[in-house]
């Protein structure tokens, strides 16, 4: 029996969906360990334990955040201990940091760990706290291979790259580019978290009769951003999204929105909308200061903007109009084939761990 644990909602973390896929196909049985994050959940059942008890908001205090995570580290802890499981599956930093005395202690060499983000390995103390943790894993997964940067040296990682094989159903082969006159629709799919940043581009493009700008998801800013982009007629602010919709509601879009402000944590990441992008054929707008961005325009797959920039609309503009949509594609395709091949790497990695 094996424990997939996640600080979060499964719901909000689709990735973990592969591993998932791996027990099956090998035939063991799996239990998850979630906490609720939805109004509406999408797993459920007698292999699914839900902690419910609220989390701590974003802006919280550090006891306001301390304290729930320390009610779910127990919860974990007596499912785990009452399930006996054989080996676990660690998705995330946070997950991990909850139960390092779990993890370094009975799971020794019985985990994977799916290393995500990066929040505080610029403090020593935390970096040593991680790597113990990588180091203490029968296999470390990274979701972007600039993370290899920050973590120690001493351990072979896999790549592994947030789309599923199954995904391909919704690939297309070529970008479908907007007729000259048509408004260009732009669009942003995923957590509202930075509302001062995603504001500027509200006012980048609201009121610019070229441009819509459509931005789906949920988040502490959701509501605050609705409210701010009532002052423009072709701003259009949805809310949460089943990810079962998210391709229908991306098939709409001319661009993607993929510009995040630098920061440490934002540096390296890889967004599940990057990979959406590659297989929808939409060309983003990004921040060439994060390496994403940077390689993002190095390859020629979307256009970097400042979102201070009072030219910023005339340049997408500009850029969108003169890009050549048949080479986008044709580089779309080649990444996605390479990632592919990432991918069947990972499952091949991950099966032989499992199966020790």
């Amino acid at each position: 029996m094996v424990g997939i644990i996640l600080y979060g909602s499964f719901e909000l973390a689709p990735y973990s969906k592969m591993y998932m896929k791996l027990l099956e196909e090998l035939g063991y049985e799996y239990e998850l360990i979630g906490w609720k994050r939805e109004e509406e959940t999408e797993y459920f059942g007698d292999n699914v334990y839900v902690y419910e008890k609220p989390a701590a908001k974003r802006f919280s205090s550090p006891i306001g955040k301390i304290l729930p995570a320390l009610g779910y580290r127990r919860y974990i802890k007596r499912i785990v201990r009452e399930r006996k499981y054989d080996k676990l599956i660690i998705l995330t930093t946070q997950t991990a940091i909850i139960i390092l005395d779990l993890l370094l202690g009975k799971y020794k060499n019985k985990y994977i760990f799916d290393y995500r983000d990066k929040s505080y390995e610029y403090l020593k103390p935390y970096a040593a706290v991680v790597n113990a943790v990588v180091n203490g894993s029968v296999e470390t997964v990274l979701s972007s291979p600039w993370f290899k940067d920050f973590l120690t040296k001493k351990k072979d990682y896999i790549i592994v790259h947030n789309f599923r094989e199954e995904l391909l159903a919704n690939k297309e082969e070529c970008c479908r580019k907007a007729e000259p006159g048509k408004k260009i629709k732009i669009g942003y799919v995923g957590l509202l978290r930075e509302y001062e940043y995603h504001k500027k581009f509200v006012s980048t493009f609201g009121n610019d009769e070229r441009f819509e700008l459509h931005i789906y998801g949920c988040g502490d800013d959701c509501e605050a951003l609705a409210e701010y982009a009532r002052n423009f007629n072709n701003i259009f602010v949805y809310g949460a999204y089943r990810d079962s919709e998210k391709y229908k509601i991306t098939d709409t879009f001319d661009m993607m929105l993929y510009n995040y402000p630098y920061s440490f944590v934002n540096d390296g990441a890889v967004a599940n909308k990057y990979y959406d992008s590659l297989l929808m054929k939409k060309p983003m707008i990004v921040n060439d200061k994060t390496k994403i961005g940077k390689f993002i325009t190095d390859n020629g797959l979307g256009m970097s903007v400042d979102g201070d920039d009072k030219n910023a609309a005339n340049k997408v503009y500009e850029w969108y109009r003169s890009f050549d949509s048949a080479r986008f594609s044709e580089k779309c395709n080649i990444l996605i084939e390479k990632y592919l091949e990432d991918n069947r790497e990972f499952e091949r990695k991950i099966r032989a761990a499992l199966s020790k």
